[in-house]
């Protein structure tokens, strides 16, 4: 990315050169290196953790752009290859088995260098409602994630294919009406209330997924 050798070396003294003293009844015991770089709650690993984040990016773009991911979208929507929210990941890619040997086999290797490991048994796959079983088969022992089908929530939000249902939504509703059913609600004046309301939709809780479209020579 750039940086200078001078800078890569600082970061790299900060994360090799960690060492732990236990506290106990007030008394320090020992020292141990850590063998996982720097600690939870580091200011610095948010930083880090978003370095390491472009590494996949651009590894997804680099598949799209040679073509070993293809699928259509409509010409007035952007080609998006990925998502990412913190340790949220979307990826998008044709339903054609030869793009997820291509997907999984970078993705392992982003695994080896960056040590964060794909939990597997939270990742899951959709394909549209049209696709055969033996593809949805062939596609769960590539990736060895499940099948899931639509609508699916991420961040707090569903996302479906076709049209809008208020099924898709009763969950998110039901939370919001929860939350304002408490006593206190009823003493708010209105303008109070929509500063609660504004409150708790921002306070929704918002594994890898795989979204995936029909191979490009179908669409074709």
């Amino acid at each position: 990315m750039g940086f200078s050798e001078g800078w890569i070396r600082s970061i790299w003294m900060l994360m090799s050169n960690v060492w732990y003293s236990i506290n106990i009844n007030g008394t320090r015991h020992g020292f141990f290196k850590s063998s996982r770089g720097i600690k939870q709650g580091d200011p610095l690993s948010p930083s880090l953790f978003v370095l390491e984040a472009e590494l996949l990016s651009g590894i997804m773009d680099n598949l799209f752009n040679i073509g070993c991911i293809p699928y259509s979208v409509d010409k007035k929507s952007p080609r998006i290859t990925h998502l990412c929210y913190a340790d949220d990941t979307i990826l998008f890619s044709s339903c054609d088995l030869f793009s997820f040997h291509f997907v999984m086999n970078e993705l392992h290797e982003y695994e080896k260098i960056s040590e964060q490991m794909v939990n597997k048994r939270k990742s899951s796959f959709y394909v549209p409602f049209q696709e055969d079983d033996q593809r949805i088969t062939d596609i769960n022992k590539i990736t060895g994630f499940q099948w899931c089908q639509f609508p699916m929530k991420y961040l707090g939000c569903p996302i479906y294919l076709g049209r809008k249902k208020v099924v898709y939504f009763s969950d998110m509703v039901a939370k919001v009406a929860n939350r304002m059913q408490g006593w206190q609600s009823k003493l708010l004046s209105y303008g109070d209330k929509v500063v609660l309301i504004k409150s708790i939709l921002q306070a929704l809780p918002l594994h890898i997924l795989f979204v995936l479209h029909p191979p490009k020579t179908v669409l074709n």
